[in-house]
This record gives C-alpha cells, structure tokens and sequence, in this order.
C-alpha cells in the first residue's frame, strides 16, 4: 500500500493529554464570523461539562443573535457570559 499526497494524518490513543499551540494556517472561509486566533488567545466555550477552550475560530450565529462554536456550544465573554450580537 503506498499513500499519496502530502495531508497530514493524526490518529487518538490512551494516553498522555497534548496540547498544541502552534498556529494553524489562516485562510478566507467566506464566513464573515470566523475568526483566527494569533498569539497565546484562546476562545472560551460553554459546554456540559464546564468551560473549555478551543483556538477553532469557525463560529456561527443563531437567529437570536447567540454566538456559537460549530459544534453548537455558546462562546464566552471575558466575565464568562454568552456573547450576544445584533442579528
């Protein structure tokens, strides 16, 4: 078997938790919402289980205005409150 292309490939295992704070590559995604995280940022979620972070910049907007990751989790204000827009 050979593999073509040059994509990398990541596969999740037990083990040690890894966290990578190298950028990710920036580029238009026609989302006027999306955003990049440059510098040690991070964007914090409110989830089930707590907050959490994430450098995934992908966001959406619900029809009330509530901005959102893409796995539907509210994005946070500083003072940890859901950030409301003007839609």
């Amino acid at each position: 078997m050979t593999r073509a292309g040059t994509d990398k490939v990541a596969f999740s295992s037990p083990g040690d938790t890894y966290i990578s704070r190298n950028p990710g590559s920036v580029s238009y995604t026609g989302n006027s919402l999306d955003v990049a995280v440059q510098g040690d940022g991070w964007l914090a979620l409110s989830t089930p289980d707590g907050t959490v972070y994430t450098r995934d910049g992908r966001l959406q907007m619900t029809a009330t205005g509530e901005l959102l990751s893409t796995a539907g989790y509210p994005v946070l204000d500083p003072g940890e409150a859901g950030i409301l827009l003007d839609p």
